[in-house]
């Protein structure tokens, strides 16, 4: 591989001069591809051998595990924060409703919140929030 001989060349050099190159001068190096094989070799330093899994039957978590849960975490909370959004714009309306003594009106919006409130429970049991009234 033409990028590990490059390598292996700037590490020959360095010794040749009596100096010892940490992984931080790789990580600036002037070739993209060095900088991004040892970018990758320093991410691998941290992994289980998938024997060591096997062999001791224990569950990690790895970046992508935390990653799935970050993501579906801040999809509800937008969804959350959409709803919450929703029913404020409710209440604000029956207020409006109530002056204008439009019962239909108040009871549709009164439905939709419900529904929505409803929602909002399911969202905050999935976030692991506890909801007081």
């Amino acid at each position: 591989n033409p990028i590990y001989k490059e390598i292996h060349g700037v590490i020959v050099k360095g010794l040749e001069e009596n100096s010892f190159y940490k992984t931080s001068f790789f990580l600036r190096h002037e070739n993209q591809e060095i900088v991004k094989i040892i970018s990758q070799m320093e991410l691998e330093d941290y992994q289980l051998s998938h024997n060591w899994l096997l062999k001791h039957q224990m569950e990690t978590n790895t970046e992508l595990d935390k990653l799935k849960s970050a993501v579906l975490e801040s999809v509800y909370k937008y969804k959350s924060a959409k709803i919450q959004s929703r029913i404020n714009a409710i209440q604000e309306e029956l207020a409006e409703v109530e002056e204008t003594e439009n019962e239909k009106r108040a009871e549709e919006l009164l439905m939709e919140q419900i529904v929505l409130e409803k929602i909002k429970m399911a969202l905050s049991a999935q976030l692991g929030i506890t909801i007081l009234r």
